[in-house]
């Protein structure tokens, strides 16, 4: 979900808070990589790009269609 702007974006909004999203598409598997090198005694190189998305003003969640979509994801197959 990393590299979906629009989403990060959101959850920027709605957690009122600046996110600090790596720019690195496999940052999971870097990061199980980076802990087994690491228990041998070595360091994985790594640059931290990163991209912030700050909360947006004027964002209003809409609980309507809050609820609409937890009642899509509830019914879910």
């Amino acid at each position: 979900m990393t590299q979906n702007p629009w989403f990060c974006q959101l959850l920027a909004n709605v957690l009122e808070r600046e996110i600090a999203v790596a720019q690195m598409p496999d940052i999971t598997a870097f990061s199980a990589a980076q802990m087994a090198a690491r228990f041998c005694g070595v360091e994985l190189p790594f640059a931290a790009s990163q991209k912030t998305y700050r909360p947006e003003t004027g964002f209003v969640p809409d609980p309507a269609r809050f609820a609409e979509a937890c009642a899509i994801a509830k019914a879910w197959p």
